[in-house]
Parts: structure tokens; sequence; C-alpha cells
């Protein structure tokens, strides 16, 4: 009994020394953020908004507070808070005037009032700065932006970095577009470590050569949307989108690279979406978890590497891509082929369809060197898909491999979890298999390049 007591003793001293001063230390940290970032953004001036329509006009009254707009020495426009017309108060005013206003015998009065009070939000709050037309070096920097329709436009311009800013917008039930950066016609634009929140878009892209890194952004209906060409995003978390899907790319020429990004709560249109043959998509080491709607990847003609994806209706949608090295797990379909493409290396787990084949005829997929475990069904395939299945491990699942259709399916070299093959309409103790599937040979060991 004594020595149980000093066992508790030593583990609770354990607690107290080592665990609890880091827990302390933690908490200090974050109110000590908190109230730096309270601080700064008391220390900003107001300022309203910023108009740059040509090279001309990076004046001191359009905010620069220096620089020369050098490659080395760029222009700057920093330290400002700009605060545009609140829908709040433009809902709090229409609700005073419908207590004021008899709306059943006087709607067209309401309309008016309704109507006038839209066209100021929209039509006097568009952008806090837009540049325009310009070829300079500019750094817009550590400013904060409250309730814009944009907050920042940069508009046929190029050589422009966007970083450490804070932007929120109101949700406004009647102006959809609210945007967070904007671009359009632009070339080496870099966003990055901004903080977004609460927009329509995030950040909407229509330009060439855009870096898009370690940016902060949640509770939007979009995150981020991009075609043009050359377009890098990178390191951006991305949390709670509830309308569009996190990171759109359609039609992007050369190389769209999606990268070390975390995503999570994406609850309508899923997670990353590539389509529209965009050249050279690459999309990797990417954390998905809890997409909902679409899938949480979808790609179309690219490569889709490395990701984690955890918890969402489809992990991977995928047509003329290569699919490789990805964890896919918890999810109501692993990974769907809708085109021929080539599924490689990936481990695929406790999900109702593992890998599912429903594209139409012809073209052929290669699932090879998968592991694909613990799911309700391993593979699933309609139709005359004829996708080529070999040197996968495909065990533990209730059904190994579930087939409707009429053609003979190439499924040879897999080991099934068993020495003896599979069971079903195989000879063996293994995971099932339908009929029309030639099955021989099969492993009788684990392979063990599968899934790594």
């Amino acid at each position: 009994m004594k020595k149980k007591w000093l066992a508790v003793g030593i583990i609770l001293l354990f607690i107290g020394v080592a665990i609890l001063p880091n827990i302390c230390a933690e908490i200090q940290k974050e109110r000590l953020r908190q109230k730096e970032s309270f601080t700064n953004t008391l220390l900003l001036k107001a300022h309203t908004k910023i108009r740059i329509r040509d090279n001309s006009d990076f004046v001191s009254r359009n905010g620069v507070v220096g620089g020369r707009g050098t490659k080395d020495d760029p222009y700057l426009i920093s330290g400002w808070n700009f605060n545009g017309i609140s829908w709040k108060k433009i809902s709090t005013r229409i609700e005073n005037l419908m207590s004021r206003i008899d709306f059943y015998n006087h709607p067209y009065r309401f309309a008016l009032v309704f109507l006038f009070l839209f066209a100021l939000y929209t039509l006097f709050n568009p952008s806090a700065i837009r540049i325009q037309n310009t070829n300079k070096y500019v750094i817009i920097r550590g400013n904060n932006f409250e309730n814009w329709t944009r907050s920042i436009s940069i508009i046929n311009a190029t050589h422009v970095i966007i970083e450490t800013n804070t932007i929120n917008i109101e949700s406004n039930p009647l102006y959809g577009s609210n945007t967070g950066i904007d671009l359009s016609r632009t070339n080496s634009i870099s966003i990055e470590r901004n903080t977004i929140s609460s927009c329509y878009y995030a950040i909407h892209i229509e330009g060439n050569n855009t870096y898009v890194e370690e940016n902060q952004i949640r509770n939007c209906q979009a995150g981020i949307g991009a075609d043009g060409s050359n377009v890098f995003i990178r390191k951006n978390t991305i949390l709670s989108i509830n309308g569009l899907c996190s990171i759109l790319l359609v039609d992007v020429k050369g190389t769209a690279l999606v990268e070390d990004c975390y995503i999570q709560n994406c609850t309508f249109d899923g997670g990353i979406i590539c389509f529209n043959k965009t050249e050279q998509a690459i999309i990797r080491n990417n954390t998905l978890i809890h997409s909902r709607g679409f899938a949480a990847i979808t790609g179309d003609s690219g490569l889709i590497e490395n990701n984690t994806i955890v918890d969402s209706d489809t992990g991977i949608q995928c047509e003329y891509s290569i699919i490789q090295y990805n964890f896919v797990k918890s999810c109501a379909i692993g990974i769907a082929v809708n085109g021929p493409s080539n599924i490689m290396h990936n481990n695929i787990s406790l999900s109702t369809i593992g890998i599912g084949c429903y594209y139409n005829p012809g073209g052929h997929s290669f699932i090879l060197n998968n592991s694909i475990h613990n799911n309700h069904k391993g593979i699933y395939c309609i139709g005359d898909r004829n996708p080529f299945i070999h040197d996968n491990n495909i065990y533990e699942n209730n059904a190994g491999f579930v087939y409707e259709g009429g053609s003979i399916i190439n499924a040879t070299h897999n080991w099934w979890g068993a020495s003896d093959g599979p069971s079903g309409s195989g000879p063996g103790s293994g995971d099932s298999v339908s009929d029309d599937i030639n099955y021989i040979p099969w492993l009788t060991s684990p392979n063990p390049n599968a899934g790594r």
C-alpha cells in the first residue's frame, strides 16, 4: 500500500515539476500574444481609402510611409487601420426604419430606403486599398482592415508584397462577393503571413507568378481561388470554410503547387480542387481533416502525393492523375477513380470503400503497391472498368474486392490476408473476392513495399 502511494506521489511530483510550469508558460504566452495583438491594433493610425492609379500616386497622402519604389527600397504602406461601413450598422438602421414605417401599408417606402442604404454600402465601400497600373515595388504590411467589400485590390500591377495584415469582413447577406485580397492581371505578387477571417472569398487570384504562403484563413465562404499561371500555395492554415472549397485551381498554366497546407472543417465543396486540365498541378504534403460535400482533394491531370486525409466524405477523387504515398483514413470513399490514373503506395483504412473505380470505359488505371485494410469494401468497381490491380496488400476488410460487371479484371499478385488466397469466389481464407476477378497467382505473404 505504501509503495502504491509512493508511486502516486512521485507521479504528482513529476506533474508539478515538469508539466505544470510548461502549461502555465504556454498560457502566459497566449495572454501576451492576445495583449500584443490588441495593443498593435490600438497603435495603428486611422486612414480612409487609398487609391493609387499609376506610379505617380505613391505619395504620403496615399498612405506611403517610406521607400522609393525600387527592388532594394520598395514603397511601404504600413501601420494603418481601415474601418469600413459595418453591415451591422446598416441592418440596425433598417430595423429602426421598419419600426417607424408601416411596412404592410407602405412597403414601397421600406423598399426604397432599403435599396438606398444598400447602395451606400456597396458603392461607397468598395476597397480599402486599390493599386492599379503600376510597375513599382510595393510592400503592404501590418495594416488592419474591417468591413470592406474588398480590403486589398491589386489590378494590372507587378512586384507587390502583401504581408502580416489582419483582414476581417462582416458577413453581408446582400453583397456576397466580399473579398479579402483580390488580384487581377497581376505579375509577381506575394501574399504572406496575413490573417483573414469572415470573408466570402479570402484570396482571389487572376494573375501570373503568385506566391501565397503562411496565411491564416478561417470562417470564410471560400479560401483561395486561382487561375492564370504559376501559382504557389504553401504552408497556409485554412479552417472552417463553409461555402465553396478551401483551395480552387482552374486552368492554371505552368505550375500550380499546393504544399504543406493544413485544412480542417471544410463543410460544403471540399478541400483542394484542381480541374480543367491545369498543366502541372502538384498537391503534396497537405493535411486535410473533416472535408464534406466534395472530395478532400480533387485532381484532374496532376500529381497528388504524401497527403494525409482523415474523416472526409471522399478522400481523393481523381482522373488522369498520379496518386501516390497518401495516407487516407475514415472516409466514405478513400480514393474514387473517375478516369485513368496511377494509384500507387497509398495507405487506405477504416473507410466504407477503400478504392472505388467509377469511370467510363476507354482507359486503364493501375492500382499498385497499396495497403488497403480495415475497410468495409477494400476495392469496389462497377461496369466495364478494367483496372490493373497488382502487388497490393488487401486484408482485414469486410469484403476484399467487390466487382459489379461482366468482364474479367486482372488482380493477380495481391496479398489477401492469408497465404491460401482470397475467400468468396476464391479458394482461401483471406479477404473475399467477387466473380470475374482473376486473382491467380496471389502473394502468399504481405508485400513489404505496399503502402510505403
